[in-house]
This record gives structure tokens, C-alpha cells and sequence, in this order.
């Protein structure tokens, strides 16, 4: 992971079906012992652009912000995808306890954490791909209520954009 933040590699565009890496994930997160009990609810627009990413990034991505969300349901996690104007927006949500401010407004700088394993890392590796792929993410989290980060993708990377 640290080599990771610390060198990330260039992306690699091509089309992407985001649904189907979302369910993916899903697949692959309900294996988790963590995942015992709760449910995940996935949701996806029907008019969503074609979206050009990185996609073993964007599953990084969202393969962490899982994990993340596994860490601290209750009972349910949601991820939806959706249209914003020529961007799509992806939200992963749980019902956990939700963060202190003070823990957020920091939470996506790197070897921040309160987990005790963990290295700190995640959500600054995804801020980074995300960012790198011209897109936003964005913190939510109320106490007692839970926590969803999303993230906005153009439809069209930078980098093409470029070419």
C-alpha cells in the first residue's frame, strides 16, 4: 500500500461498466467473515454515460471504501451509482456510528486511522486514483447514523480529453 501512494501507477483507460465492478466487489466482499449478518443494497442508474476509467483502479477504490464500510455497518451497506450531468457519481454508505469532525476532516490524509490494524492509507489511495481520474471524493458522516464517501467521475478522463 505504501508503495502504492507513494508511486502510483499512470492510469490505464478503457470503457468501463461500473455496475457490473460494483457487484463484483460485492461478490467478493460478501466472503468476508466481516460481511456475516449485514446486507448490501446496490443501486444503479438505467441512464448512466459511458464511463472511461482505470478499472482495476476504480475496483481499488471501491474495494476499499468497502472493506471500510464492512469495518463499521451495523447491518447494511449501500453502494449506488448515478448520473450527474456528464459525470457519474458512486456512493458506498453504511449505518455504523459514523465519524467525529475531527477524525474526518482528516481521514483521507495518508497513515491516518483508528483501526488497529490498519496502515492509514486507504482512503488516501483512493483520494489519489480518484483525483488522478479527474474526478472528486467527498466525506459524509453523521454520528450514530453512519458514513458514505462518494466520488464523481467525468464521463471523459483527462487524459483523453487530451488527446
Amino acid at each position: 500500500q505504501f508503495m502504492t501512494f507513494a508511486k502510483p501507477p499512470r492510469p490505464t483507460f478503457g470503457e468501463s461498466d461500473i455496475p457490473h465492478l460494483l457487484q463484483e466487489v460485492v461478490t467478493l466482499a460478501e466472503q468476508d467473515s466481516r460481511a456475516e449478518g449485514k446486507t448490501f443494497l446496490v443501486h444503479a442508474d438505467s441512464n448512466l454515460p459511458p464511463l472511461t476509467v482505470d478499472e482495476d483502479q476504480i475496483k481499488q477504490v471501491v474495494w476499499n471504501l468497502v472493506i471500510n464500510a464492512l469495518d463499521a455497518a451495523r447491518e447494511v451497506i449501500a453502494l449506488r451509482v448515478r448520473t450527474l450531468g456528464h459525470s457519474v457519481e458512486v456512493k458506498i454508505a453504511d449505518d455504523g456510528p459514523g465519524m467525529p469532525p475531527e477524525i474526518m476532516a482528516r481521514a483521507t490524509e495518508p497513515f491516518r486511522t483508528t483501526k488497529a490494524q490498519g496502515t492509514g492509507l486507504g482512503l488516501a489511495i483512493c483520494k489519489r486514483i480518484v483525483e488522478a481520474h479527474g474526478g472528486t471524493l467527498r466525506l459524509e458522516s453523521v454520528p450514530e447514523a453512519g458514513t458514505a464517501v462518494s466520488f464523481v467521475l467525468p464521463a471523459t478522463p483527462p487524459l483523453a480529453e487530451e488527446a
